[in-house]
């Protein structure tokens, strides 16, 4: 090839492009760096607004939880305002802006639906190149109570351990400010149609239904009864009515009528008139035999009193009313007294007849998917009769006229019969458990009265769930109180296994926490929701 020259065309060509490019390089490395930029700036607004969406989320947190707190609450106006804008700077870090969230609350007209919004500024990093130091970012959230139709029983423990100190008060007093709380928040917060019926069932080891209810009972005139009278308590039925809401009315069917509470006499010694009994409700064994046979004045509560009667909680049920008046006082009415022992099942299951709209309580409203029935159960301890705690002589003492008998088919009452000397254990709606071997477990030990415990409980718990009658099942709220049934106790996997969900069970070991439970209740009863 000579120097100089192009050999062919297809070289001519390539001098050409190459002359081409030469002239234009310039301007290819001017649209690189410009593009370079832009995708740059475009990676930097990505990275500015994912982080404005991520404060968005923040703030929104922030305020949905504002505004479900102020609609759930029966303040004023201006202490819900207070109490959201509270709320809100609680759950926001107010450093994460270049100025801080302006926050403004609005009540509805009926002042159940409470608007919360707020709108802050927040430093931009790649956006400042372009004269852009701040994004705003805003956010609104409301929240009201819907409407709901409810009927609430509040099984509560009134047995003589609730009155011990629970922080600066009593628990049943602490309880009582609580369930009073509970009653205003849902009965004024609520928007429905129908105003929210309560009922209240007092438990201990058993349940008093009332005298007034007599027509639903056998054994009212007991000639164990003769000096005094019937007291309002009840013995359960035979398996499997023992927790069912099944009534025929049938005086001998075992989903018939209940047969009256009585404390059978108990041995009073032997036939040496010096040799003292270690019974608790002692007797010569005659149906007028009772060694004691104490009233309980007008308007004092005294379950102890002895006789046919002893350990019968003397507060009666009281059934669901709209009358808050009525409720409120019988709130008021409750006290804790000395007794012998706490059992939930019944009250659990007397919870689920009052909620029914059969006999022989007919105040509930018809099973139905608009219709929520609710109840909500507090104790404080473990379960017992307490027998175990006495080391008294009692099963080895006999009568000192007729001999010891129990039948617990006499009372309608599933298990063996007793003769001879007393009982080891104490008398519960069951019959003496331990010693009649009513549930067929043959318990060798106090161990073992608990276990039948714990199961005719949750026995009590799954009835109730299950009860809906092709409508919405009733749902259970329950609450421990007091490290004697926090967690590894029976009590507290009953209660936590008795709630109709996990959010459903409570754990309380002050009065703060107690109080605290039931107004997630109430809130939760409310149906408290957000609507945007």
């Amino acid at each position: 090839m000579t120097i100089g020259k192009w050999p062919n065309e297809q070289d001519t060509k390539l001098r050409c492009y190459a002359a081409q490019f030469k002239k234009t390089d310039g301007s290819v490395a001017i649209i690189a760096a410009v593009t370079i930029s832009a995708v740059i700036m475009t990676a930097g607004i990505a990275v500015d607004y994912g982080q404005s969406v991520a404060m968005r989320s923040k703030m929104q947190a922030a305020a949905d939880a504002a505004s479900l707190a102020a609609a759930s609450t029966q303040l004023t106006n201006a202490q819900r305002i207070k109490m959201a804008k509270d709320i809100f700077a609680q759950n926001i870090d107010l450093s994460e802006f270049t100025t801080p969230p302006n926050v403004t609350v609005v009540m509805g007209a009926s002042g159940e639906d409470v608007t919360v919004s707020a709108t802050g500024k927040i430093r931009t990093n790649f956006m400042r190149v372009a004269g852009y130091h701040n994004m705003t970012v805003d956010v609104d959230s409301s929240a009201g109570v819907q409407s709901i139709n409810a009927e609430i029983a509040l099984v509560l423990d009134v047995s003589g351990s609730m009155r011990a100190w629970i922080g600066a008060q009593s628990r049943i007093d602490v309880l009582k400010q609580a369930a009073h709380d509970l009653v205003n928040t849902v009965s004024s917060g609520n928007a429905g149609a129908k105003p929210v019926k309560f009922g209240i069932v007092p438990f201990t080891v058993n349940v008093n239904i009332g005298t007034d209810n007599a027509q639903y009972v056998t054994g009212t005139n007991h000639s164990l009864f003769t000096g005094t009278s019937w007291a309002g308590c009840v013995f359960s039925r035979p398996s499997p009515e023992h927790v069912s809401d099944n009534y025929t009315g049938n005086p001998n069917a075992a989903a018939g009528k209940w047969h009256a509470y009585i404390w059978p006499p108990m041995p009073n010694g032997d036939t040496d008139p010096s040799t003292s009994s270690q019974c608790l409700n002692p007797s010569n064994g005659t149906n007028s035999g009772y060694e004691s046979l104490e009233e309980n004045a007008a308007g004092v509560y005294k379950p102890q009193t002895a006789g046919p009667n002893f350990n019968c909680v003397r507060h009666p049920i009281m059934p669901l009313s709209t009358n808050l008046t009525q409720v409120h006082d019988k709130i008021d009415e409750l006290t804790s007294e000395s007794n012998q022992g706490t059992i939930i099942a019944p009250g659990i299951s007397w919870g689920m007849r009052l909620l029914s709209p059969g006999q022989p309580f007919t105040e509930g409203d018809r099973y139905a998917h608009d219709m929520r029935k609710i109840i909500i159960v507090l104790t404080d301890g473990e379960q017992t009769t307490e027998a175990e705690y006495h080391y008294d002589s009692c099963h080895a003492t006999t009568n000192s006229t007729e001999q010891f008998a129990f039948n617990p088919a006499d009372f309608k009452l599933d298990g063996n019969s007793l003769s001879g000397t007393g009982p080891d254990d104490l008398l519960t709606p069951y019959g003496f458990i331990r010693d009649s071997d009513t549930f067929g477990t043959g318990p060798a030990s106090w161990a073992g009265v608990k276990d039948d415990l714990q199961s005719v409980s949750l026995a009590a718990c799954t009835q109730a769930k299950a009860a809906q009658a092709r409508g919405r099942p009733v749902e259970i709220f329950s609450i421990a109180v007091s490290s004697s049934a926090g967690p590894g106790t029976k009590v507290y996997d009953l209660l936590r296994d008795c709630a109709s969900k996990p959010d459903n069970f409570f754990y309380a070991t002050d009065s703060a926490a107690l109080r605290q439970a039931f107004e997630d209740i109430a809130e939760d009863v409310l149906n408290v929701r957000l609507t945007n």
